[in-house]
C-alpha cells in the first residue's frame, strides 16, 4: 500500500482540505510499566489478550484506535501502548501516523483531526516484546473535558507475518470501545486497547514510594503467608523481598516477576536453596509383553530423570546409556530389568525462571530444573538484573540464557546436565564470576553475537566444546579454565544448537570473536573442582 498524502487520507473521511501540519513523534520501548502520569488510561495491568496491528493486505491490514473521555483538562505529551507480543526489532522499522479526533458520539471520527503526528515504530534496535510498552512522545496537545479518539495507522506495507500485537481488554468490562478500521469496512468497534495518555513523567511526589521494604514468605506446605510463588509475585513492589521458606520445595510452577523494581529498590527473590522445577512425576507405567513401559506425555526429546539422575542417549547407538530404553517410535519409555517404576520425572513446563522485559531484579539462592527451554530464560529489554548463587540443571536447552537487550550479572552459578550450560546470544551483555559449567550434553559456555565479562570460570566434562566463543562474540576473560577430554567423538546426543556437531575441540574461538584480557587455558582434571 502506498503512502497516502495527508490531504488524500483526510479526503477519504470527507474532511475539509484545510489541513493541519504533520508533527513528528518519537518512540521508545519501555520494560515494565512506564513512569508516566496516568491522566487517561485503560487496562494498565491485569490480564489481557492481543490484537495485531497489521500492515499487509494479505495479513488483514487494519488500523487500531480507541475512544476515550477526558474529565479534567490537561496537555498530553505521551501515548503509551502496552505490548502483548512482537517481533525482533531488526526485522522491520515502519513509519506510522497517530491522529487525535473529537468524537462527540458513536465511534466514527468526523471533522478535522486535532493533531496528526508521524514517526517510526519500533525505534531502531529496540524490540517491542510481551510486557513492554511502546511510548509515543510528541509536543503538548491540549485536551479539554470531552470525548475523543486516537487512531494508529501504518503508512506503507511491511513483510507478511510481521505485526506488533497490542494488549487489549475485555469489551464487556470497558467503558469505551476500541476501534478497527479496514480498507473494506471502514470503522467498526474493536477490543479496547490498554493505553496511557499522559501529561509526562511522574514527579517525585506523584511516584509511589514503598513505606517499608517487606519480606513476602512463600510456604506451599504450610499454605501461608503465601501458598505459591505466583501469589507473592502478584503482591510484590519495588524494595520487597520474596523468600521461599526453607524446606518448602520443590515448587512446580513458573517464577516470573512482570513488574520492574527501581534502581535503589530492586525486587529481590530469595529461593533459600529450594528447587523451582518444570519436572512432573512420570506416571502411567504398565506391563506389556513382559516389559514395564510408560507412554511419554511430552514429545521426545524432553528431559527424563531417574531417582534424580538424568538419563542421556549414547551418540553412537541412540539409546539411553542405562536404566531404560526408548521405544522404536520414540513415544514410550521401556524399563530395563531391575529398574523400578517409581522415581521417574519428566520435563513438562516451557519455563522455570522467566525474566521478560523487566529491570532492577535480584535472584539469589535458586535451583532451576526441568524446563523444556532454559532454566533461567532472559528475553526482551532489561537492565540491572542480578543473579547470586544460582544453579540451572537438567533443562532441555540452556541452564542460563540471555537474549536481546538484556544486561545481567551472575555472581556464583553452577550449570550442569543441560543441553548447554550457559548460552547467550543476540546483543545481550553479561558479567559472570565464580561460574562452573560441567556435564552438559553440548557446550559448557557458548556466546554468539553478544558480550561478556568472565572471571573465575571453570568448564569440564561437557559433550562439545567446553568454551565456545562464536560469531561476533566479545569476551573479557580473567581466570577462565577448562579441561580437554581429548575425545575422538561426541559421547552423548544433544538436541539444540550442537545437535549436528560430531566432534569439536575443547576450546573454540571463531575468527569474528574478540577476546581481551587473559586467554582461557586448558588444565588437567585434578585442577578443576566444582567449588
Amino acid at each position: 500500500m502506498k503512502h497516502l498524502p495527508l490531504a488524500v487520507a483526510l479526503g477519504l473521511l470527507n474532511l475539509p482540505a484545510g489541513l493541519l501540519a504533520i508533527d513528528t513523534a518519537t518512540t521508545k520501548v519501555v520494560s515494565g510499566n512506564p513512569p508516566l502520569q496516568s491522566n487517561v488510561s485503560q487496562g494498565e495491568s491485569g490480564e489481557a489478550k492481543g490484537m495485531g496491528w497489521r500492515w499487509t493486505v494479505s495479513g488483514g491490514r487494519r488500523d487500531l484506535g480507541q475512544i476515550f473521555e477526558v474529565k479534567t483538562a490537561f496537555e498530553a505529551r505521551d501515548l503509551a501502548l502496552r505490548v502483548e507480543a512482537g517481533v525482533d526489532a531488526q526485522e522491520f522499522e515502519r513509519p506510522f501516523r497517530l491522529s487525535f479526533f473529537e468524537v462527540s458520539e458513536g465511534i466514527t471520527p468526523r471533522g478535522e483531526p486535532m493533531a496528526v503526528l508521524e514517526g517510526t515504530v519500533p525505534p531502531k534496535g529496540q524490540a517491542p516484546r510481551k510486557g513492554s510498552w511502546v511510548v509515543i512522545s510528541f509536543d503538548p496537545i491540549a485536551f479539554k473535558p470531552g470525548r475523543y479518539a486516537f487512531l494508529l495507522e501504518f503508512l506503507n506495507e511491511g513483510t507478511d507475518g510481521q505485526a506488533i500485537t497490542l494488549a487489549v481488554g475485555d469489551p464487556a468490562s470497558a467503558v469505551y470501545p476500541g476501534l478497527l478500521r479496514t480498507p473494506e469496512e471502514g470503522y467498526k468497534k474493536g477490543f479496547p486497547l490498554c493505553f496511557i495518555l499522559s501529561s509526562g513523567q511522574k514527579t517525585a511526589a506523584a511516584a509511589t514510594v514503598p513505606v517499608e521494604h517487606r519480606t513476602l514468605v512463600v510456604d506451599q506446605k504450610a499454605g501461608q503467608p503465601y501458598a505459591s510463588i505466583a501469589a507473592a509475585v502478584k503482591e510484590a513492589r519495588p524494595g520487597d523481598t520474596i523468600q521461599l521458606a526453607k524446606g518448602s520445595g520443590p515448587y512446580r510452577e513458573v517464577l516470573r516477576i512482570s513488574q520492574s523494581g527501581l534502581p535503589d529498590a530492586p525486587i529481590i527473590f530469595d529461593g533459600n536453596g529450594e528447587v523451582i522445577t518444570g519436572f512432573a512425576p512420570l506416571e502411567g507405567f504398565r506391563e506389556s509383553d513382559g516389559q514395564t513401559m510408560c507412554p511419554l506425555p511430552v514429545p521426545f526429546p524432553c528431559v527424563l530423570t531417574y531417582q534424580g539422575e538424568r538419563i542421556v542417549q549414547d551418540a553412537t547407538t541412540g539409546q539411553f546409556t542405562k536404566w531404560a530404553r526408548l521405544s522404536d517410535d520414540g513415544k514410550s519409555l521401556i524399563l530395563l530389568p531391575g529398574t523400578q517404576a517409581s522415581g521417574w520425572e519428566i520435563s513438562a513446563r516451557d519455563f522455570v525462571v522467566q525474566v521478560l522485559n523487566v529491570s532492577h531484579h535480584v535472584y539469589r539462592n535458586i535451583r532451576a530444573s526441568g524446563s523444556l527451554n532454559d532454566g533461567f530464560n532472559l528475553h526482551g529489554t532489561g537492565t540491572d538484573l542480578v543473579f547470586e548463587n544460582i544453579e540451572g540443571f537438567q533443562n532441555l536447552d540452556e541452564g542460563f540464557s540471555a537474549h536481546d537487550q538484556i544486561v545481567c550479572r551472575i555472581d556464583g552459578g553452577q550449570f550442569w546436565e543441560n543441553d548447554n550450560g550457559i548460552g547467550n546470544v543476540a546483543r545481550s551483555s553479561m558479567e559472570a564470576a565464580n561460574i562452573r559449567c560441567h556435564s552438559n550434553l553440548g557446550w559448557g559456555l557458548w556466546l554468539r553475537e553478544c558480550s561478556a565479562d568472565l572471571k573465575n570460570l571453570r568448564a569440564w566434562d561437557n559433550g562439545a566444546a567446553q568454551v565456545c566463543f562464536d560469531i561476533n562474540s566479545q569476551a573479557a576473560c580473567a581466570d577462565v579454565q577448562f579441561t580437554d577430554p581429548n575425545r575422538s567423538a561426541r559421547p552423548w546426543i544433544s538436541y539444540k544448537e550442537t545437535r549436528q556437531i560430531t566432534t569439536q575441540p575443547a576450546y573454540v574461538k571463531v575468527g569474528s570473536a574478540t577476546i581481551t584480557g587473559e586467554t582461557p587455558v586448558s588444565v588437567s582434571a585434578e585442577h578443576i573442582t566444582s567449588r
